[in-house]
């Protein structure tokens, strides 16, 4: 299995695209995988100032600690782009690019349009 990461700006149209944001942008119609999606807790707290480090060691506390290859291997089709807000820098669907790669699943940030 491989799956991508981008952002809703450049694949919110492609047919592979499912959001992993906990909220959407109103123009997005395609899926949605909640199960990536970060609390509103912490979305809050990253706005507010909380260190990337720390954010990081939440979300995989709170989110990817509940989930295994094999949820993500029988929830979501070879090829899919996972999607967030974040054009570029930090944001979680880098963090669950990389747990994906330590758990097996190949992944990668995908930029074209």
């Amino acid at each position: 299995m491989k799956l991508f990461t981008s952002c809703f700006w450049t694949h919110m149209t492609d047919p592979r695209s499912i959001s992993i944001a906990r909220g959407t942008p109103p123009f997005y119609k395609g899926p949605r995988y909640e199960k990536l999606a970060p609390s509103w807790e912490l979305i809050h707290a990253y706005k507010d100032g909380m260190p990337t480090d720390l954010y990081e060691a939440v979300y995989r506390s709170e989110v990817l600690s509940k989930l295994t290859p094999d949820i993500i291997r029988a929830d979501l089709l070879d090829e899919t782009i996972l999607l967030c807000w974040e054009r570029d820098g930090f944001c979680h669907r880098h963090i669950v690019g990389a747990w994906l790669r330590e758990n097996g699943i190949e992944c990668e940030e995908v930029t074209f349009t």
